[in-house]
């Protein structure tokens, strides 16, 4: 409102409007001749009632009031002047003939925009209607200023209030000016507790003559940022932080402080509790036999060594670059494992297993990465390096011991296999050199034997393996040797499940499949045109089926009876490899001879 008045005159200034309160016909012609000639809008009206009722009609906008004091028969100009001041504030400026100086007063106590005296001129009544005018607009600007420098101070006391953190205002000798709700609440006291009493009397004791030595030189720099241990009025001491500035007086000399808190009571706990647990993990880290370095997946600066990397690097290299220092590189190493160590959105993927061999002190490593999350909460690279070049050198020792033994062993199974050949071709000379046909089936059954056996040899001289064999490829060859040995023309059908067994188990396995076959060929065909062997030999888990049946005349019921099997070599020879594998075995008739041997691996 008094904005828009300001405006108003500012923008308006020719256009005032009068009010001219004389009861006087020739005075007030005169009077409103003048003034409106010298471009005031001038409304006339004879009584102190008359003007009252005109003012309160605010349609009517009037500017100022030139107030005659004596109105005839009404009210006075003075009592009239009172009850417009009551309803609007307005310049009132008197118009009398008086000059009397306590009627003069008397107008002084109810406004002071000025008092003309009738009949001292035009010049003199306009110089005082604008010095009004300036009096009143002086006063609306007054008033302004009031009003925004209260507004001011409400919103600060509102946000003085209502601030999240702690305010306090010191005077020059440390007592309490002012504090605001949030540091009430910090530390637990009522406002009456607070304001007119010295800092210091809040203060853990130890810390009374530390504030003593530091007010001075808060007030002496003009701002301080620090921390006080403060009682709060439960008895607990609250670590307090401060940020404080000095404020001053127009002429410079000090008025108060102005200090923010902050309670750090959780915070420096916190951090304690982070400091300590640094210390345990840093204690850990120390204790480990183990190189573990921490270094930035960015910058690759070395951020953390333990005792044990420092002590077996034999210099402090933490702050120097890892690729540097640890590998004698000018750029970071081709096989630096940070790109398996963060997922796509950059946030740690897990732990990166893997051995190297250092390229500066040669020792091997076997090496566990993983990116994790540094103090500062940036990305870091942890590294824990074991050393296990003694692991790697004996590694290589026994590789190489075993390469021996490989070679020794396959010339073992060599000559092995060369003195079976040569056992062989002594029973095949002595074969050829008699003719006695006893001694032959006796030397072939031997013959038939030793085949097998010569095979297990020639199989394990290319195997790389000599713990286990291909039993399908084993028993396959097997077989056709022995026809081959007896030059018969049979049809074989075999239906073997490819495994690998154990030699100690594939030699009684090929002594039974030896047997059975040879006493297929030498007894069942006598009369058949169209001999027939099937081999089956299936794995079921770790049970082993095996049958060989043939198409002959099957066994005489004699074979059957355990007599007869002690009495047979053949069967005797069956039944002590069953044995040996840990099976059972049984002869039946079906179409043919039918064996059948059942054992676990």
């Amino acid at each position: 409102m008094i904005t828009e008045k300001l405006n108003v005159w500012k923008y308006e200034s020719a256009m005032k409007k009068l009010l001219l309160v004389e009861d006087e016909p020739i005075m007030a012609v005169l009077t409103k001749q003048q003034l409106e000639q010298n471009g005031y809008i001038v409304l006339h009206c004879s009584t102190g009632e008359e003007a009252i009722e005109r003012i309160s009609n605010y349609s009517e906008n009037i500017d100022l009031v030139l107030m005659d004091i004596n109105l005839g028969n009404g009210i006075e100009g003075t009592e009239a002047a009172k009850q417009i001041l009551k309803k609007v504030d307005i310049p009132i400026l008197f118009l009398s003939s008086h000059t009397e100086s306590e009627i003069v007063e008397k107008t002084e106590r109810i406004t002071s925009y000025g008092y003309v005296v009738k009949n001292s001129g035009f010049f003199v009544l306009n110089a005082s209607i604008k010095m009004a005018f300036r009096l009143y607009e002086a006063k609306l600007r007054e008033i302004e200023k009031e009003s925004a420098l209260k507004q001011s101070e409400e919103r600060f006391h509102n946000l003085f209030e209502r601030a999240p953190l702690g305010y306090q205002s010191l005077d020059e000798n440390g007592f309490f000016i002012e504090a605001n709700q949030a540091w009430m609440e910090m530390l637990g006291y009522e406002r009456d507790d607070v304001i007119g009493k010295w800092f210091g009397d809040f203060l853990e004791d130890g810390q009374v003559d530390l504030f003593r030595e530091r007010f001075p030189l808060f007030k002496r720099n003009g701002c301080v940022v620090t921390e006080f241990a403060m009682k709060h009025k439960d008895g607990t001491i609250r670590n307090i932080a401060f940020n404080g500035r000095i404020g001053y007086k127009n002429d410079g000399s000090f008025e108060k402080t102005h200090c923010i808190l902050r309670d750090n009571t959780e915070t420096r706990a916190a951090g304690k509790k982070l400091e300590q647990a640094n210390e345990r993990l840093q204690i850990i880290l120390n204790s480990i036999d183990a190189f573990i370095y921490i270094a930035d997946m960015q910058s690759y600066e070395l951020l953390f060594i333990n005792d044990y990397g420092l002590k077996n690097w034999g210099e402090n290299i933490t702050g120097k670059i890892c690729y540097k220092e640890l590998q004698g590189f000018d750029k970071p190493c081709p096989f630096c494992t940070n790109k398996y160590l963060l997922n796509a959105d950059g946030t740690p993927s897990g732990v990166y297993r893997w051995e190297f061999q250092n390229t500066k002190n040669g020792c091997w490593y076997e090496i566990i990465d993983r990116a994790i999350k540094w103090t500062d909460d940036r990305v870091v690279r942890m590294e824990i390096a074991v050393d296990i070049t003694d692991k790697k050198q004996s590694e290589i020792i026994t590789k190489n011991q075993l390469k021996e033994k490989e070679i020794l062993l396959k010339e073992v199974h060599h000559r092995i296999k060369n003195s079976i050949n040569s056992i062989d071709s002594l029973l095949q000379i002595q074969l050829a050199d008699t003719a006695n046909e006893e001694v032959k089936r006796i030397l072939n059954d031997s013959v038939s034997r030793v085949a097998g056996m010569k095979l297990v040899y020639e199989k394990l001289l290319i195997t790389e393996d000599y713990s286990v064999l291909s039993v399908k490829e084993y028993v396959s060859d097997l077989a056709e040797a022995i026809i081959r040995l007896y030059s018969k023309s049979v049809k074989i059908i075999k239906e073997i499940d490819d495994f690998e067994i154990s030699v100690k188990k594939i030699f009684p396995l090929g002594a039974i499949v030896n047997e059975l076959v040879t006493n297929s060929l030498k007894y069942a065909f006598v009369e058949n045109l169209e001999p027939l062997i099937e081999i089956f030999l299936k794995k079921n888990e770790d049970k082993i089926f095996l049958k060989i049946r043939d198409n002959g005349k099957g066994y005489p019921e004699e074979a059957k009876n355990s007599k007869m099997q002690v009495e047979c070599l053949g069967l005797t020879l069956i039944r002590l490899f069953t044995e040996q594998l840990g099976g059972t075995y049984r002869f039946e008739n079906e179409n043919g001879a039918s064996c059948t041997i059942d054992f676990s691996l």
